[in-house]
């Protein structure tokens, strides 16, 4: 199947690039201060819009109670809320829904 884009095609497919690239996700850091009482083992943070995009790799180690850390995050400019999710190094999860990472770039994790 051949595609001949003209004059209107060429810019419009030039446009939804432009768009797809501002949508990309700007690598950042999120500080994380563990005032929980006991060791995180991972932390997940999803995006609200699309739940399967993850915006943060793995934990490299435990955060340690009343350590502070840095996480480097890919947030997609524009997408502000995300669900955290906290898996404690007892086995229990807890989930933080609707997390402003636009306007935040610390958390105090309790």
């Amino acid at each position: 199947m051949k595609i001949v884009l003209g004059r209107v095609g060429s810019v419009a497919v030039a446009a939804l690039y432009l768009c797809v690239l501002s949508a990309q996700a700007a690598p950042r850091s999120l500080t994380f201060q563990n005032m929980s009482g006991e060791s995180i083992s991972g932390i997940t943070i999803t995006d609200r819009q699309n739940p399967e995009h993850v915006v943060m790799p793995p934990l490299a180690s435990l955060i340690a109670a009343d350590d502070v850390v840095d996480v480097p995050l890919d947030v997609v400019e524009g997408v502000c809320l995300h669900d955290i999710s906290y898996v404690y190094s007892s086995g229990k999860t807890v989930l933080q829904e609707n997390v402003d990472l636009c306007s935040t770039d610390a958390l105090i994790v309790e």
